[in-house]
């Protein structure tokens, strides 16, 4: 009897042991095929498995599933076991399009099975060197053992993925244990699993269930009898998110951003607080485009204070995360999110920003220094010797041939350098000549007279409508060498240290702190000896509204030619890999292509340009700021007049002295 004993005792365990083989085949098998069939080959398929200490069922389910997948050689795969790093067991990734397998067992208390998937998908590190971010497209095959006795899978489907929406993920098909049945050749009455089941879900279905997980859908059963088979042969990823969204809330996180976001202005009421309304901008013009295509309700949120006044992100990354927003928008650029890539994604790109270095455009001359700019001072110098030389000759071709020439006037080289000056002058000189050949010298000094003079006229009235301007700073290396400071705010002292700009330790060394705009503006605008880092749509602006023009509207500030310090691309931040992430980069390259974002951004530079109104359309007033010049030389003949008068009469009483004595003696 102890013998006949034995021999039962070892067939059923050997009976177990195939029947427990037989799970795991037929486990492998539906995971191999739904891979086959739905994840693509030659991408990249990463697989998390378990840990056999933790659960070794599904741990040895894993091991079969990944030798087959190696064998069949049409997936790069990348294999993640609990709390331990990435290994690829091919040599490369081939592509950045990468789907997921996850096995993990179930478990009769929801929050260890929440647990244990939070355990899964932390092992899916984002921050991987060999793994980007997953996206709405991305395939999700989660095997999950249930061990349970009376649990209905498609409740506990629908709280796996209430679990898988905290990440974002939607493409997902759960692989359950669906259905049992004793088994009475056995003994101990053993459970055995007859049918695997396939499920999913579809959100934003109704206003009413928009992203709550209320009714998993079966999309078909796997038949664990035999080699196993699919019963129904439909695609178990089907499209997931529509083009209509049935009016489901959007939920926006908006800072107050010039031209982006512009709230109205509070109106406080009795308690003393108030409640923030958003009046316009481009991006909530933008936002609702975004919102009527997708048949949607946008629900704005006040921005956290962090995000609004210091623009630190940790509370609209939260807000993502834990899925109080949808989008994060107010003037958030794609560098922003620089250390939250694992949790944050952004959409394209629909407005590039530069900073860009400014200095004084070229400004006019002085009024007073137009008379030194009608000639050059070689042409000055040449004037005055050509004046000495016309008066020596005077003087001497007058003294030639013996008796002098009467009048006296041209006698002395004084006197012939009066009657010169006069010429030049227009005016009277105090004597004519008599003799031809003084004559001949005075009519050629008359005619080159005549000719300088016209010149000097016609050049001098147009400095005295437009005195001209003086030659700008082109390129950098001309700002580098002029004597001009550098002015910007300290936050961009980083840009340069991190750029490896071959300038970047000049302009470090000179720069000046600009912490207020308004008075770093004001101080090029004056003294026109800094040059700044501005903002190119903010100057623009200002250039429409003639903030930055001068009396003539001609710019103040003007970009220099390689003077772009760094780019800026406006976008939205979303939860990464969110659903709705590529309708909505859909629709603004829509925007963007159609130029509807370009026309908002030229219709604002119209208004500012339309509110200003400039006499300069008018006539144009010739002021007496105009003739400062001509009142310049006015003063300057005057002085030498009364200062050749004095020394006439210091003269004339010097000599009426010598006189005196003479006729005494």
């Amino acid at each position: 009897m102890s013998l006949v004993r034995l021999f039962l005792i070892a067939s059923g365990l050997v009976q177990v042991a195939r029947l427990i083989s037989s799970d795991e085949l037929h486990w492998v098998r539906c995971l191999v095929t739904i891979a086959r069939r739905h994840l693509a080959s030659g991408r990249t398929l990463a697989i998390s498995l378990p840990t056999a200490e933790r659960e070794s069922r599904m741990a040895d389910t894993g091991e079969r599933l990944l030798g087959y997948l190696q064998h069949s050689h049409h997936w790069s795969l990348i294999v993640f076991r609990d709390s331990s790093d990435a290994t690829v067991s091919t040599a490369s990734m081939g592509n950045h399009c990468i789907n997921y397998v996850v096995l993990v067992s179930s478990s009769c208390n929801s929050r260890e099975l929440r647990l244990k998937l939070d355990r899964r998908f932390s092992s899916l590190d984002f921050r991987h060197k060999l793994m980007p971010s997953w996206s709405a497209r991305t395939r999700f095959v989660i095997a999950v053992e249930n061990n349970c006795n009376g649990t209905n899978p498609r409740k506990l489907s629908e709280q796996i993925i209430s679990i898988l929406w905290i990440y974002k993920v939607t493409n997902v098909l759960i692989v359950m244990q669906e259905e049992y049945y004793r088994n009475a050749s056995t003994s101990a009455g053993r459970l055995r699993h007859q049918k695997l089941g396939l499920y999913t879900w579809f959100p934003y279905e109704s206003p009413n269930r928009c992203t709550q997980v209320e009714n998993a859908v079966l999309l078909g059963n796997w038949v664990m009898d035999g080699k196993g088979y699919l019963v129904q042969n439909s695609n178990l990823f089907p499209r997931k998110i529509g083009k209509r969204f049935n009016g489901c809330p959007l939920t926006v996180v908006a800072r107050n951003f010039h031209n982006m976001v512009e709230y109205k202005k509070p109106a406080t009421n009795y308690s003393g607080s108030y409640t923030p309304v958003i009046e316009r901008g481009w991006e909530i013009s933008l936002l609702t485009i975004v919102a009527n295509s997708l048949n949607m309700t946008a629900r704005y949120l006040p921005a956290p204070n962090s995000f609004e006044s210091q623009n630190k992100l940790l509370d609209v990354v939260q807000a993502l995360v834990f899925g109080e927003a949808d989008i994060v928008l107010g003037g958030v650029e794609s560098r922003a999110r620089w250390g939250w890539e694992e949790y944050v994604d952004t959409t394209i790109s629909y407005l590039s920003r530069r900073m860009l270095w400014y200095v004084p455009c070229a400004f006019k001359h002085p009024r007073w220094s137009s008379i030194f700019r009608i000639f050059s001072p070689q042409l000055w110098l040449c004037l005055v010797t050509t004046l000495a030389v016309i008066s020596t000759t005077v003087t001497l071709v007058s003294r030639c041939g013996g008796a002098r020439s009467k009048p006296r006037a041209y006698w002395t080289v004084t006197d012939s350098l009066t009657c010169a000056w006069a010429v030049i002058l227009g005016v009277t000189a105090p004597a004519l000549p008599r003799r031809d050949a003084v004559r001949v010298v005075f009519v050629a000094w008359l005619l080159f007279s005549l000719a300088v003079n016209a010149i000097f006229q016609s050049v001098l009235t147009t400095f005295l409508t437009e005195s001209g301007y003086k030659s700008p700073v082109e390129d950098m290396d001309q700002m580098l060498a002029s004597e001009i400071k550098y002015g910007y705010h300290p936050v961009l002292d980083d840009v340069y240290r991190q750029s490896g700009d071959a300038h970047a330790s000049t302009i470090l060394r000179n720069r000046m702190s600009c912490p207020v705009h308004a008075i770093c503006l004001k101080w090029a605008f004056t003294f026109k000896n800094i040059s700044l880092i501005l903002d190119e749509l903010s100057t623009d602006e200002q250039y429409a509204s003639s903030r930055l023009m001068d009396e003539n509207s001609k710019p103040l500030l003007c970009p220099i030619d390689d003077g772009v310090v760094m780019h800026g691309n406006h976008v939205m931040m979303m939860h990464v890999g969110h659903p709705l992430l590529d309708r909505i980069n859909d629709i603004i390259q829509r925007v963007v292509e159609a130029g509807i974002f370009m026309q908002w951004k030229n219709a604002k530079l119209r208004a500012g340009a339309l509110g200003i109104y400039s006499p300069l359309n008018n006539y144009y007033s010739f002021t007496m700021n105009h003739m400062q010049p001509a009142f310049y030389l006015l003063l300057m003949g005057i002085s030498t007049s009364a200062f050749i008068f004095i020394l006439e009469l210091i003269a004339s009483r010097l000599g009426s002295g010598r006189r005196c004595i003479f006729n005494r003696n």
